[in-house]
């Protein structure tokens, strides 16, 4: 793809938002759910998108008092803490990835953890009265992972944050992480263990000529 001077910009926000604001533009943003699994009875007007979303940032920042703001992020960890319990064990037990070190995955340091959360941003996010899709998008890049991290795996932190917020949020709501690549990614381990977990499915897994070809 050609750009200015005919450079190819090789930038994922340009490649995401150049492909995606026309689908969002144009209301097909729900051609993209039913990519994903979303019934067909879904009208486009109750389907709600963004791009480069970090919703647990901008929800620390909202609220009205530092008693408030202190109060969401005890709930951040709490709620953590719990739905995740086994997340360090299901990681490690993971043949694939690298061994974990203490603090990964770990609720030892809390103000890492939160903001490991708050700094978690989001490609592509769709909403709709049952589902919030997150989508992380490539162009030539891998899936990134930092051992300094508590939530060390891009996919899982990103998995991990939505899933915290919605049950703060609307508990109600499926949490359906996806990606879209330049191709169908085969053995790559981030995708492979959302699998393993049975967050991800198969059909989860995106090109950027599906994304093109919405109608």
């Amino acid at each position: 793809m050609s750009g200015i001077l005919g450079i190819c910009n090789r930038t994922e926000n340009w490649k995401t938002a150049s492909t995606l604001l026309p689908v969002f533009l144009d209301n097909r943003a729900v051609g993209l759910i039913r990519e994903l699994g979303e019934p067909r009875s879904t009208r486009a007007e109750v389907v709600r998108a963004e791009l480069f979303w970090k919703g647990i940032r901008d929800w620390l920042h909202a609220a009205p008092d530092e008693k408030s703001k202190n109060d969401r992020k005890d709930r951040l960890f709490k709620t953590y803490r719990t739905r995740f319990a086994s997340l360090r064990n299901d990681v490690s037990k993971f043949a694939r990835f690298k061994p974990l070190q203490p603090h990964n995955y770990s609720t030892s340091n809390t103000k890492k953890l939160l903001s490991n959360l708050a700094g978690t941003e989001i490609d592509i996010v769709l909403e709709t009265p049952t589902c919030f899709y997150i989508g992380e998008a490539k162009f030539k890049s891998g899936f990134g992972s930092d051992g300094r991290n508590v939530l060390v795996h891009q996919l899982v932190r990103q998995y991990v944050a939505a899933r915290v917020l919605a049950d703060i949020l609307c508990e109600e709501k499926r949490v359906i992480p996806f990606v879209v690549a330049s191709r169908e990614p085969s053995r790559v381990m981030q995708v492979e263990f959302m699998q393993s977990q049975r967050w991800m499915d198969k059909r989860h897994v995106l090109t950027w000529k599906t994304i093109s070809e919405i109608g």
